[in-house]
């Protein structure tokens, strides 16, 4: 396959290699973008991580950042979507109890620095990103009720994420292994009612 240019014909191969080399141009910038995010969050800090300070860390231009992110929520987020997919597949069993816990304990021993993540505003939008991962999860896996999947998956991650900020707070007790033992144990009737036993 060719591509016409001003130049006349490109071989598919050239072109092919033009785009894998934006694509790993786009992940090493992406990953740049992350590790600054995660290494500030890490730090001692009295105020708000702002995109000026990721830019800084991440040594990348400020036109760079809003190339993949519109405000540093964003960015947020998707450092969010790994973990909260995590949990969101837990719901179904497609994440072991030993994933869930390690998760749990990541957020318990950094619990000052990413409790933020959980709470206020931001904290809104943490959870319609949870209850938007599980809407996909649960709608994959043959979810079938007469109540509709959004007022589940609301629930879910609700009931998920007012858990883990209350024990991230010290209202709740127990280690990382008891709290994700209640994580999936709240879901199990659900997923009976619903008829769904585990997900694809």
């Amino acid at each position: 396959m060719k591509e016409e240019s001003d130049f006349g014909q490109i071989p598919s191969s050239v072109l092919n290699e033009d785009r894998s080399l934006t694509d790993r141009r786009v992940r090493r910038t992406k990953a740049a973008i992350h590790d600054a995010f995660r290494a500030l969050v890490m730090e001692d800090r009295k105020r708000t991580i702002r995109v000026s300070d990721v830019i800084e860390k991440a040594n990348v231009g400020r036109s760079t950042f809003y190339t993949h992110y519109s405000t540093i929520d964003d960015l947020h987020l998707d450092l969010l979507a790994g973990p909260f997919g995590l949990l969101a597949r837990g719901t179904l069993g497609l994440a072991s109890q030993r994933e869930l816990t390690g998760i749990l304990r990541h957020f318990w021993e950094n619990r000052y620095r990413v409790r933020n993540s959980f709470v206020g505003p931001f904290g809104e939008k943490a959870q319609k990103l949870l209850a938007s991962l599980l809407a996909d999860h649960w709608g994959n896996a043959g979810f079938h009720s007469p109540i509709p999947l959004e007022v589940y998956v609301q629930q879910i991650a609700a009931a998920q994420l007012e858990l883990i900020r209350q024990w991230m707070m010290g209202r709740v007790s127990g280690s990382p292994e008891l709290i994700t033992e209640a994580l999936l144990a709240f879901v199990q009737p659900l997923r009976r009612e619903t008829e769904i036993e585990r997900g694809d």
